[in-house]
């Protein structure tokens, strides 16, 4: 559920609880599952504006939902982000 997700980091961030690739990660996923990119994308900016490391799993998480909502334009500047950031791919990863 993703308004439960939102709820949860905002709360944990709130208390001073640090959030992790993983925590971020999660509610991005929600986000992307309740196809709402404008969510999702607020997250992993949350995330790198922390500077909370996003992996090629949480940015593709990102760049599978603009696919999908076909935001090429914005698929085109996170897969750009993740070259400039230097993330390495993983074989885990999901392809596009």
């Amino acid at each position: 559920n993703l308004a439960r997700a939102e709820h949860w980091l905002s709360t944990m961030l709130k208390e001073g609880v640090e959030a992790n690739t993983v925590t971020y990660s999660t509610v991005i996923k929600a986000c992307a599952e309740a196809r709402n990119l404008a969510r999702a994308e607020h997250w992993l900016s949350t995330m790198l504006s922390e500077r909370v490391y996003a992996d090629t799993f949480t940015y593709n998480i990102v760049i599978k939902a603009c696919a999908e909502a076909r935001a090429v334009a914005k698929a085109k500047q996170w897969m750009s982000l993740v070259v400039k950031a230097g993330v390495e791919r993983t074989p885990s990863a999901t392809p596009l």
